[in-house]
């Protein structure tokens, strides 16, 4: 239980990886870089980690500052 915020963030990061790539070339179809991508299953794997790790790193970076976007000041009342 006290890894599960860690494992969820690698688990999502790695799933998320696989499809931007997976959903990259799938929409490059038959374009150039496509069907040599494609032949080279390394080099798309290698791709997912690099996405990957950077999505992982962002999640686990807002976790540590407290998550979500910094409150806004409020404003002090108008001036009537």
């Amino acid at each position: 239980l006290l890894a599960a915020r860690g494992v969820a963030v690698v688990l999502a990061a790695i799933g998320g990886g696989l499809a931007v790539v997976v959903g990259a070339l799938a929409l490059a179809g038959a374009r150039p870089p496509a069907p040599e991508l494609a032949r080279h299953p390394v080099a798309l794997l290698g791709a997912a980690l690099v996405l990957a790790v950077s999505g992982a790193a962002y999640q686990l970076s807002r976790s540590a500052s407290g998550g979500g976007a910094p409150r806004a000041r409020r404003l002090a009342a108008p001036d009537r």
